[in-house]
Order: structure tokens, then C-alpha cells, then sequence
């Protein structure tokens, strides 16, 4: 049972496969955060991130570190989900984002 779950291997194409998702994900929720601060509708679909939200998203820190094997990507990427959540109210959401922020991250920050 374990083995299915388990099915794909761990090596270096894998590895690097968390964080290219984070960094796909981050203009996402930056578009989301940002319209929430302007307390503005999102325009377009959920998929389309702001111009705005690409730049911040194409920082070069994060790019640097998106695409070597570190968990500084994913982590702003949900950590800026759970804010999200917990704008708009979703605070259930914002918790199971954030336990998995702490599950995940929770070695660098002890």
C-alpha cells in the first residue's frame, strides 16, 4: 500500500519539481492578495495573475532560490495563501495552510 502511495521516486527532476510548483503558484495568490488590498474583485479567471503580481512574483530572490532544492519558495507561497484565507474569511483553510507550513517548514524555524 505504502509503495502506491509512494509511486514516484525521489531524485533530482523530483526534487525540483516543489518548488517549480510554488513558484507557478506564487502570481496566483500574489494577484489574490493584491486585489484583497486594494479591496478590489479579482478581474479574469483564477488562473490569470495581475502584471503586477508577475513582477513581484519574478523578484530575483525568488527565482534564485526557486530553483535550487529550498523550501523558502513553497514556504511564501503558502504562507501568503494562508493570508489570503484568513482575508477572506476562510479561517479553516487558513489553518490547514498554515499547519502545513509549519509540518513543512517547522525544522528551519526550531
Amino acid at each position: 500500500m505504502l509503495k502506491q502511495l509512494f509511486m514516484l521516486k525521489c531524485n533530482l527532476s523530483m526534487l525540483r519539481l516543489t518548488p517549480l510548483l510554488a513558484l507557478l503558484a506564487l502570481p496566483i495568490a500574489l494577484t489574490r492578495l493584491i486585489f484583497l488590498h486594494k479591496r478590489e474583485r479579482p478581474r479574469g479567471s483564477l488562473l490569470s495573475p495581475s502584471p503586477e503580481a508577475i513582477v513581484l512574483s519574478v523578484f530575483p530572490i525568488a527565482w534564485f532560490f526557486g530553483f535550487l532544492y529550498y523550501t523558502e519558495v513553497p514556504g511564501v507561497s503558502l504562507v501568503v495563501w494562508t493570508i489570503v484565507a484568513a482575508s477572506q474569511g476562510d479561517h479553516w483553510v487558513a489553518a490547514l495552510v498554515c499547519s502545513v507550513v509549519y509540518t513543512r517548514m517547522g525544522a528551519d524555524v526550531r
